[in-house]
């Protein structure tokens, strides 16, 4: 505390302490709440659709465990995108509570002695969520896992510096969400250094991940474009499909990612929280994104089964006595 006699000295004083107040981002953390819990609706609703679909198509699934494999990682995101709006909502909370008791000590100083005025500096509240690295290693997880089933039937030397590629980047971005997950407990509040590289690295490893994924659907594309109808167009193509479901997806999360990372350079403390408030989200609703058309794909490949089915089914009549009798009708002109 500093003794202040000078009125524009107190003027002054009273304005930074109202600055420093607002370092505390309620504003923008309001704003990231509301993007978190819409974002949040999305992931519930594609979630559903995709368990529905999942459990609609699943006699067509060879693999049950794979078929419960996506299911189980559907519902492990889900419960850490509900823990990540859970978690905002109480520091945001928190967060305002703290500003209003500082705002009313420094009212009740100023009314005892308005010659008292705080000097103290400005304290930094992190609200980004604890379950961040968790969802950004299940996003980047099932995206490289995509990687895995796309390349399985590379062989030899091109196969070994394919693990060799994926297994660097699954231990950077292991090594990243563990220092990020150090550094947002209580006793590390100044965690935007380390925001800053694990965006950096997000948006790097899914650029280069969604770079080895389009080659792969590209090169397959162009072997199999001698197979292909001459009426169909390359839109038509799986692969292209494929392609556009894989790149959008990890697209969504390098762009947000590249955001994040000139927020947290470009924009005060107040407002360079929201990105990291939903993000999580984010990373929650690019695998479902994945899985959903996925799963469609398969349903409507069903679809397509029975039609055929129907359509490639005898017409059997019982009683050909009567179609006999109909067709000498139909003959002499009689309905």
């Amino acid at each position: 505390m500093s003794l202040v006699s000078n009125p524009s000295e107190v003027a002054e004083n009273t304005s930074n302490r109202l600055q420093a107040l607002d370092d505390f981002g309620v504003r923008g953390s309001l704003i990231g709440v509301i993007i978190s819990a819409v974002l949040y609706g999305m992931a519930v609703l594609i979630s559903v659709v995709c368990v529905r679909l999942l459990i609609s198509s699943k006699q067509i699934y060879h693999s049950k465990r794979r078929l419960f494999a996506l299911c189980l990682h559907n519902g492990l995101m889900l419960v850490c995108g509900t823990e990540a709006l859970v978690s905002e909502c109480w520091l945001t909370v928190q967060a305002i509570e703290r500003k209003l008791s500082l705002e009313m000590i420094s009212a009740a100083a100023s009314l005892a002695d308005p010659g008292i005025v705080s000097t103290s500096s400005s304290v930094r509240v992190n609200l980004s969520p604890i379950v961040l690295p968790l969802t950004v290693w299940g996003a980047d997880g099932f995206l490289i896992w995509r990687c895995l089933v796309l390349y399985k039937g590379v062989r030899g030397f091109h196969r070994v510096m394919l693990y060799v590629f994926l297994g660097s980047l699954a231990l950077m971005k292991l090594i990243g969400g563990c220092i990020l997950y150090y550094y947002t407990s209580p006793s590390h509040p100044s965690v935007f250094p380390v925001q800053l590289l694990v965006f950096s690295l997000t948006a790097v490893g899914n650029i280069l991940v969604s770079a080895v994924i389009a080659a792969r659907l590209l090169y397959a594309e162009r072997l199999s474009t001698a197979f292909r109808s001459p009426d169909s167009t390359r839109a038509d193509s799986p692969y292209i499909r494929a392609l556009v479901i894989c790149v959008e997806s990890s697209g969504l999360i390098a762009i947000v990612a590249l955001v994040g990372v000139v927020a947290t350079i470009t924009l005060p403390h107040e407002y360079n929280q929201i990105i990291p408030m939903i993000f999580p989200q984010l990373c929650v609703i690019s695998p479902l994104l994945i899985v959903y058309r996925i799963a469609l794909g398969r349903e409507s490949h069903i679809i397509r089964q029975q039609d055929t089915q129907v359509l490639h089914t005898l017409i059997v009549f019982n009683n050909a006595a009567t179609l006999s009798v109909n067709s000498s009708h139909a003959d002499h002109g009689e309905v």
